[in-house]
């Protein structure tokens, strides 16, 4: 054996620098994906805004109804499973033929954002909630529809199911059904389902002047 032969390893300091290291990259790696997560969700939440206000303009402007609708469930089950709560569109009534008539191009939330079916149980304890109890007093559109009379429409994933609310040539909004004065829409990060976001963005369409807000945690 040779004496002076040394041992190759690595030293405790060694060690000590390549962990801290590497906890500094996963830390900056998931701080990376919160803010790309974040700014999807306010893009994506911009977005409807605008085409909401879009959708009454246009009403307003050719006197007549504008559906604002959301994909709710694809007919067929071999479709795009991530279509339904992310594609949307608007729909006007064609007072000569009498039906309803797709008015735009689809659109479809990002892969990482989803409209919420059921928010009640986590913007209810929202901070703005408890600072203004009416901010979450209101139909939530997506639930507001009547059985047998559901809105099913052509989309590119084939027929589909569409939950609606609806602008009037005066500029209202209105779902089936509703009666609040509030109509409420929520998207948020990830998967619909029953699981509380840390971020999501709650949007409030006034039944009367038909006005668009918007609310953050």
């Amino acid at each position: 054996m040779n004496p002076h032969r040394q041992q190759k390893g690595f030293s405790l300091v060694e060690l000590i620098i390549v962990i801290a290291v590497m906890s500094i990259l996963i830390g900056m790696s998931g701080y990376a994906l919160s803010t790309l997560s974040s700014t999807s969700l306010s893009t994506s939440t911009r977005e409807v805004a605008d085409f909401m206000n879009l959708c009454r303009s246009h009403a307003i402007s050719q006197h007549t109804v504008v559906r604002f609708g959301i994909v709710t469930e694809l007919k067929d089950p071999q479709s795009d499973p991530d279509a339904p709560y992310r594609a949307y569109s608007s729909w006007s009534w064609n007072k000569i033929r009498k039906q309803y008539e797709q008015s735009s191009r689809w659109r479809q939330l990002p892969s990482d954002v989803v409209f919420e079916p059921e928010p009640d149980h986590f913007i209810r304890d929202a901070e703005y909630a408890r600072d203004d109890a009416s901010s979450v007093r209101g139909d939530h559109f997506v639930d507001q529809y009547e059985r047998g009379k559901e809105f099913v429409v052509d989309s590119p994933n084939g027929r589909a199911e569409v939950r609606f609310m609806e602008f009037t040539s005066s500029g209202r909004a209105r779902v089936p059904t509703g009666e609040k004065r509030n109509i409420l829409l929520v998207l948020k990060p990830g998967n619909r389902g029953p699981s509380a976001p840390e971020n999501w963005a709650q949007l409030n369409i006034d039944r009367f002047t038909g006005r668009v807000r918007t609310y953050r945690p």
